[in-house]
């Protein structure tokens, strides 16, 4: 959303994703964001959709940085996410393919999570919060999917699919 002087606001969330197995292809991941505050006009009503970008790695450096903000993603526009209705509502969205396989197997993967409309020139603060990682109830959630296959090229093996729930502090169960 924005605030009383029609600036952007964005969020930025960060999974460690190494507990993926190397040999995993992410057929499917599912960012889980829940409305902690909501504040003036819905941004969903007025801002138009809620895009997820993907960065494999950091946008910036390890620390959130200003520069975040408009750092180069690795997949934009990854995601949509689900309209919050009210406080306490789950935002979802499912990663198209070029967002799954962007999702980093050695390290972290950050999402960046903003309105396609910057402000809506009203001077009045519109906008909603997400509960943070530290949240023991809440936190945001990556819900990952994937497949591995082991073996020679020539005689490779599937294994059925597994998911894997990553959440901001590490939390892997396949």
């Amino acid at each position: 959303g924005d605030d009383a002087s029609d600036k952007q606001y964005k969020s930025i969330v960060s999974f460690d994703t190494s507990s993926l197995p190397d040999a995993a292809t992410v057929t499917a991941a599912t960012l889980k964001l829940n409305g902690a505050t909501l504040l003036g006009t819905n941004p969903h009503r007025t801002h138009g959709s809620c895009y997820v970008d993907v960065k494999t790695g950091f946008f910036g450096a390890q620390a959130l940085e200003n520069s975040d903000f408009e750092a180069a993603a690795t997949v934009s526009q990854a995601a949509t996410l689900s309209s919050l209705a009210a406080n306490g509502d789950w935002s979802t969205g499912s990663l198209n393919s070029a967002g799954c396989a962007a999702i980093h197997k050695t390290g972290y993967t950050q999402m960046r999570v903003y309105f396609s409309l910057d402000d809506n020139d009203d001077a009045g603060a519109d906008y909603l919060g997400y509960y943070p990682g530290e949240s023991a109830t809440y936190p945001p959630t990556l819900e990952v999917t994937y497949t591995l296959v082991t073996g020679t090229p020539t005689d490779p093996t599937m294994h059925p699919p597994r998911l894997a729930n990553i959440e901001i502090f590490v939390s892997d169960s396949p």
